[in-house]
């Protein structure tokens, strides 16, 4: 049987790390060879734990201990570089799975050369179940079919954008588009892999027969319990990964971008309302003021015009954040 690697990035995840690592090993024994844990320079009792771990539990655990808080999407990168499987079961810290269902996403990627990447339904902390895909969220997926949170399709469909919080993905593959870029900190790399794989050819698949649970938030609610600092954090790391994605993969008219900063001022202050606080209109401002950064840095590598629907694409983002602040349910505010 060809095995798997896992990987998952920590940053202060004593409470939940322990519950990720047991069910691994209780549903995914037979699938996986290494498990390899990457530390942001925790500041709890983390990395006491994962050393613990490491010598309780043998050779199929690789601890990394980063001297410094390098960022989610480094982090992640060099985890998947390490990998010594093609296959790479990538998954948050605060997640946990309920069953073996995630063999249905890996067992796609063994199946079609073509699918590189593959991504669960998920099950957030209130119980409900949710997906990244949505038809409220993606409005504008013009060449796959729409549903809504109520309305999953049964089996797995070809996506655009992808769940980011658990995937599976071929090694080889994600490399061959340098991963996740690292000029960003955390935050909306999802919308930037699914654009870079399908520019390659390759397919984005959600496999809604795979579930996951996942809590969501945890270490950004643990590393910063005031809610004024836990906004400011969350909010700026948002608008900036959203801003820098979208000047570096759309050469637009002066016009387009204009328009562009006016969607994100409509959804600052979405959030503004829907948070009772200024800190998204204070943070919107700071990002537009600090416009001219992402002009110099963030040339296209792709050299393609951007559409209509990469724009939208930028707006799910905000619209996903509303809609879960509505519901009380967004870890991380």
């Amino acid at each position: 049987m060809e095995k798997i690697s896992i990987v998952t990035v920590t940053f202060n995840n004593e409470e939940t790390i322990s519950e990720l690592i047991n069910s691994v090993r209780n549903y995914l024994k037979e699938y996986y060879d290494e498990f390899i844990i990457v530390d942001n320079m925790s500041k709890d009792n983390t990395r006491d734990l994962l050393l613990k771990l490491e010598k309780d539990q043998g050779n199929k655990i690789k601890i990394i201990l980063n001297q410094e808080n390098i960022g989610y999407r480094k982090a992640i990168n060099n985890g998947i570089r390490l990998a010594k499987n093609n296959i790479v079961l990538a998954i948050n810290p605060d997640s946990r799975l309920l069953d073996d269902s995630i063999v249905n996403c890996i067992n796609l990627l063994k199946m079609d050369d073509n699918i590189a990447y593959c991504f669960p339904r998920l099950k957030g902390k209130n119980g409900y179940t949710y997906s990244y895909y949505t038809d409220e969220a993606i409005p504008f997926l013009e060449q796959y079919p729409k549903y809504s949170e109520n309305k999953l399709p049964i089996e797995c469909v070809e996506v655009e954008i992808p769940g980011g919080a658990v995937f599976a993905v071929k090694k080889d593959a994600f490399l061959s588009v340098d991963g996740f870029d690292e000029e960003v900190f955390m935050y909306g790399e999802e919308y930037e892999i699914g654009l870079k794989l399908r520019e390659k050819g390759y397919k984005i698949v959600f496999c809604p027969t795979a579930l996951v649970y996942h809590k969501g938030g945890h270490s950004v609610l643990k590393s910063k319990p005031d809610r004024n600092k836990r906004l400011l954090f969350t909010y700026y790391n948002d608008y900036f990964a959203s801003a820098f994605l979208y000047y570096k993969y759309c050469n637009d008219s002066s016009l387009k971008r204009f328009l562009w900063w006016g969607f994100f001022f409509i959804k600052a202050l979405e959030h503004s309302l829907v948070s009772k606080s200024f800190i998204p209109i204070k943070i919107y401002v700071k990002i537009s003021r600090e416009k001219n950064q992402f002009i110099i840095k963030s040339k296209s590598k792709l050299n393609r015009p951007c559409k209509w629907r990469i724009l939208k694409a930028l707006l799910t983002q905000f619209h996903e954040i509303k809609k879960a602040l509505k519901r009380n349910t967004y870890g991380t505010l």
